[in-house]
Order: C-alpha cells, then sequence, then structure tokens
C-alpha cells in the first residue's frame, strides 16, 4: 500500500520481525525488518509522547524531503496485533502491544557514521539550511551533545525529528508559539557555520508553499489524530499544524534574526542609550570548557566621528583599554581583572547604561577559538 499527496509517496510496509532495540532517546526506536525485505528504525505509537512524536517525525522529515536535505526515506510500519507476543523483555513486550497499527519507520542506513563537527566540516549553503529548518520547526533536538545526523557515502543525511514542534504537547496558544523566535537554537550543533541565513530563508520559503505545506499535513493519517483530551476533529487538527507552520513561515524573520544573532557576541558603542543606535567595535569569545576567554577590538576614529561627533575618542580608547585588561586579566585591570574567568565573562557582558555595551551572550560551537574569534571579527567589527 502506497499513500500518495501529488508528488508526495509513503510506502506502507508490515513488521515481520523486531531485530533489536535503540536504547537512546525518549521515543525508545527499535531496528526492526518489514515484509519489503528492508531493516527500519521504528518510531512507535506506544511510546511516550505516543502518535505526536510520529506526527513530528512525519513533518520534519517530509519539510526537510522538500527542501532537497537528505533524509532516510519514511514509511508507514503496521504492526500485526499478534507481533510481539514471544518478546522476553517484558517492557519491550508492552511497548510492541501498546503500537498496534500504524507506526512509523525511516529506511536503515547500514554503516553510516555519526556526524562529528570536529571531523566533518558542513559548508555554509547547507548548514544555514538546517539551521532555518529546524528553526523553523523548533527541532530542540540537533544539538552538539546529540547532531541526530549521520554520515554515510560522505554525504551528510539528517535523522530524528520527533522533537519538533513542541508546541503541540500543550497545544495551548498555538499562535504564540508560532511567532516565537526559537531561542533554542543557539545550541544548533551548524549553528557556528550557518552565515548564509538570509539566503537560507529566501531559498526555503520559496519552496515550502502554503500548497506545499498543505500537501506535507495531509499526510498525517486520522488514526494518529484520535487524541483523547482534545474535541478537535483529525482534520481540524491537521488544519492547526498547517496554520502554525505557514504562520511561522510567513514570520521567518523573527526566528531567521534569532538564529544570526545567536551567532555572536559582540561589543558595541551606543553613544545615546535612548536611541538605541551602536556601532560594533569588538568581539568577546569565552568558553568554559576551554578556560578561555579573549577580545579583539577596533576604533575607527573617523567612523566613530560621524556617527557620534560629541565622543571624547581618547576617553573612549582608554576605556576600551580598561576593558580589553579585564578580559584578559591583567594584572593592571583592577580587582574585576583578578576574578576567574567565568565571572570576567558575567561582568563583561553584564546589562550597563554606558556607551560601552555587549550584545546578549549566544552560544555556538567552535572546534578553533582563535580562529572563530578572528572570524567574527573580521565579519563583524571590520
Amino acid at each position: 500500500m502506497t499513500v500518495k499527496n501529488r508528488e508526495i509517496e509513503i510506502r506502507t510496509v508490515n513488521v515481520t520481525r523486531y531485530i533489536m532495540p535503540l536504547r537512546e532517546g525518549g521515543s525508545l526506536p527499535a531496528l526492526a525488518e518489514a515484509d519489503d525485505g528492508f531493516k527500519y528504525v521504528v518510531k512507535f505509537r506506544g511510546a511516550g509522547h505516543g502518535t505526536k512524536a510520529l506526527i513530528a517525525e512525519l513533518i520534519g522529515g517530509e519539510v526537510a524531503r522538500a527542501l532537497k536535505l537528505r533524509l532516510p526515506e519514511i514509511v508507514f510500519l503496521n504492526l500485526d496485533e499478534a507481533f510481539g507476543r514471544s518478546e522476553g523483555d517484558e517492557e519491550i513486550q508492552d511497548l510492541l502491544q501498546g503500537s498496534r497499527g500504524l507506526n512509523l519507520g525511516l529506511h536503515f542506513l547500514s554503516g553510516a557514521l555519526p556526524f562529528d563537527p570536529v571531523v566533518t566540516r558542513v559548508d555554509a549553503k547547507l548548514a544555514s539550511q538546517v539551521v532555518w529548518m529546524d528553526a523553523l520547526l523548533t527541532n530542540v533536538d540537533r544539538t552538539a551533545k546529540n547532531t541526530n545526523m549521520l554520515m554515510w557515502h560522505k554525504e551528510l543525511w539528517l535523522i530524528d525529528h520527533g522533537a519538533s514542534l513542541f508546541f503541540h504537547h500543550s497545544w495551548v496558544n498555538w499562535r504564540k508559539h508560532a511567532l516565537s523566535p526559537f531561542t533554542q537554537i543557539k545550541e544548533h550543533a551548524l549553528l557556528a557555520e550557518a552565515s548564509e541565513l538570509e539566503e537560507a530563508d529566501r531559498i526555503c520559503k520559496e519552496i515550502l508553499t502554503d500548497e506545499k505545506l498543505r500537501e506535507i499535513v495531509e499526510l498525517i493519517p486520522d488514526d494518529w489524530l484520535h487524541w483523547r483530551d482534545k474535541e478537535e476533529t483529525p482534520q481540524d487538527i491537521r488544519d492547526i499544524y498547517f496554520q502554525f507552520l505557514t504562520e511561522r513561515i510567513h514570520h521567518s524573520e523573527i526566528f531567521v534574526k534569532e538564529a544570526e544573532d545567536a551567532r555572536k557576541t559582540l561589543i558595541c558603542i551606543v553613544p545615546k542609550v535612548e536611541r538605541e543606535e551602536f556601532i560594533n567595535v569588538g568581539v568577546i569569545l569565552f568558553s568554559k570548557q576551554a578556560n578561555f576567554i579573549k577580545m579583539r577590538y577596533a576604533i575607527n576614529e573617523n567612523r566613530l566621528r560621524v556617527f557620534s561627533p560629541e565622543l571624547d575618542i581618547d576617553d573612549f580608547r582608554e576605556h576600551m583599554e580598561a576593558f580589553s585588561k579585564v578580559c584578559s586579566g591583567h594584572k593592571t585591570g583592577g580587582t574585576i581583572a583578578a576574578l576567574d574567568i567565568p565571572e570576567r565573562f558575567r561582568w563583561l557582558t553584564a546589562m550597563r547604561s554606558s556607551c560601552i555595551q555587549t550584545s546578549r551572550p549566544h552560544v555556538g560551537f567552535s572546534v578553533d577559538l582563535e580562529e572563530t574569534l578572528d572570524k567574527l571579527f573580521n565579519e563583524l567589527v571590520l
């Protein structure tokens, strides 16, 4: 059986053999074989988040496929009532018995390696599209600790979108969630490489039309939409998913800006704090794990005089030098400079009303801190 929706086709197969549990993940996935002879990673409807995790996997996966990002084939997997009765593990038997009916599977990529950002560098275009998509889907589960990406035949493949669309776990105020900036993007594994977010925004929005999104949400089986705690019909629920996605895309500048802001921590000069106008003059990079903190700055006198004629350049230079001494822990930097590195970073990035201010700190990933500092300085200050 194949479910067709215009250009999208999803096959339905029957599970014939449970091979082994894959212990990672809250969805308790497993490796199983189906009657088409292929092996699949199975996401079970009887696991903790129920069919909502399957819906997130389906929508997230098909959005990725529409954007031409590599993703294992998604199939609907039917679990017969008799399946799992001979399973010796009581927990697994309960999971299988509670997952009778339609589940979801991803084609198993045999021999794939986990993506390691230290080993593999992703080009800016691809990284930006993945970050954009995960910000759209509010996917909280593609971090440096758990990338949910694989390298297969030397190409990047995306897996596991079950933690996307987290608004559906509460279901209230979905419009508010649709317009959220998604601050969790700061933890994204590819954020540091995502330097083409504006272009990714343009490309992805051209592809994900309202028509395409409607095709994707209409793939959700009725069987997954009979929620005991909700009065809406299956089609009502599909409509809310559709409206959530279209609202986010129509206001994508909100989450794109959040992702761009998360890529850097800047030092700014704000001559008139009340006007909220500024010029970037430097960058601070901090890593607690590496016990690293460093600052680079540059004072462009001509630019500053045009921006703020009343600014005392010499006085400003002295303050920046003092700021730098605190950062480096120089013995002439005073009592703050004598603090440990995390405390100095907190002081340097604290909110203040003076004309030297920092943006709020943002988290990123770096394999070479000195190189990252130079890159941010060149891109954002010079």
